[in-house]
């Protein structure tokens, strides 16, 4: 071989091995950046499942908070109800006697008076009565 052939040669082996490590570095950085985006990418899918479970409890917390508010309501109306029928029933009973400000005094009540009330609508006084509302 001819002395300018080996230089040629060594050259082209130079060159041939300059590029082979050019693409060596390029792939192994595209291999970097490929896991780099799938472990952001696992950050972002874990993030939104996190997001999901915590909208899930969260609608369900308000689920919970608007059944008890409405159980509340439904028991209070109850409540109400009571008292008014209580209030009709005793204005039959003692027509008159039966005073705005006892009508009142029922209507404001708590539910254990309203519910003894109730329970003794036929045997109660007027004189009890007013004793119980005080």
């Amino acid at each position: 071989m001819r002395p300018y052939g080996k230089i040629l040669l060594a050259g082209l082996k130079f060159y041939v091995f300059h590029q082979t490590q050019k693409c060596i570095h390029r792939t192994i950085q595209k291999r970097v950046g490929f896991r780099e985006d799938i472990e952001e990418f696992k950050e972002i899918e874990g993030m939104e499942k996190i997001a999901k479970e915590e909208s899930v409890e969260r609608g369900e917390l308000i689920m919970s908070i608007a059944e008890k508010l409405r159980e509340e309501g439904m028991e209070k109306g109850k409540l109400e109800g009571r008292k008014e029928v209580a209030v009709k029933l005793l204005t039959k009973r003692f027509g008159k006697e039966l005073t705005e400000e006892l009508k009142e005094k029922i209507l404001k009540t708590n539910e254990k008076t309203i519910n003894y009330i109730g329970d003794n609508l036929l045997e109660i006084t007027l004189d009890e009565l007013k004793e119980i509302l005080k």
